[in-house]
C-alpha cells in the first residue's frame, strides 16, 4: 500500500539522501520535492520531462522484462507473441507485470498523468540489413537494423554465441 501521507522519517531520508547528491541531479530535485511537499507525484513533477521520460520508459522495460522472463520459463512464447509495454492505454496482462506494478503502488493513471500510452512490443524480434565484415584477424564490425523496443545488446549477445559456431569471415547480408 502506498501510503497518502509519509511519516517523517520518509522525509528526513529524502533530504538527507538529497543533501548528499549534486545539486542538479534529477534525483536530488525529486527528493527534495518528495521532502518539501510529501507527495509522490509532486516529487515526480519536480523532475525535469527528459529525466522523468527516460526513468518511465526504463520501468516499462523492467515490466516488460518481467513478462518475457515469465513467458520464457513456461514456454508460452511463439515468432509472434506480443507483449505489453505498459502505459495508460495499455494494461499489464502477465501475472509478473501486475505483481510488480501492485507492489510498487504504480497504477494506469500514474503513466496517463505523462502522457505514456504504452504500446505492445513482440517477444522476439528479427534483425533485417545484416551485415558482418571483417576488421582483421580478432575484429568484427556488425551493421543491422531492428524494429523499435528490440534491443541491439540482446542482438549482438545472441550473435556472439552463434560466431563461435559459425565462420562469419565475409560480409553477410539479406
Amino acid at each position: 500500500d502506498r501510503p497518502d501521507f509519509p511519516d517523517q522519517l520518509d522525509l528526513q531520508i529524502a533530504k538527507k539522501t538529497a543533501r548528499s547528491l549534486r545539486r542538479d541531479s534529477p534525483v536530488a530535485e525529486a527528493l527534495n520535492a518528495y521532502a518539501r511537499f510529501g507527495d509522490a507525484h509532486k516529487a515526480m513533477s519536480a523532475v525535469p520531462f527528459k529525466s522523468r521520460i527516460i526513468w518511465i520508459h526504463a520501468y516499462q522495460s523492467r515490466l516488460f522484462n518481467a513478462a518475457a522472463s515469465q513467458l520464457q520459463s513456461t514456454s508460452c512464447e511463439n515468432e509472434t507473441t506480443l507483449i505489453p509495454l505498459v502505459g495508460a492505454k495499455t494494461p499489464a496482462e502477465h501475472q509478473e507485470q501486475i505483481r510488480i506494478l501492485t507492489e510498487d503502488g504504480i497504477t494506469l493513471d500514474d503513466f496517463k498523468r505523462e502522457k505514456c500510452n504504452g504500446a505492445h512490443r513482440p517477444l522476439r524480434a528479427t534483425a533485417t540489413h545484416l551485415q558482418v565484415n571483417s576488421l582483421g584477424e580478432d575484429a568484427l564490425e556488425f551493421t543491422f537494423r531492428l524494429p523499435p523496443g528490440a534491443f541491439a545488446t540482446v542482438f549482438l549477445s545472441s550473435l556472439c554465441k552463434e560466431l563461435r559456431v559459425v565462420d562469419f569471415t565475409s560480409k553477410i547480408s539479406d
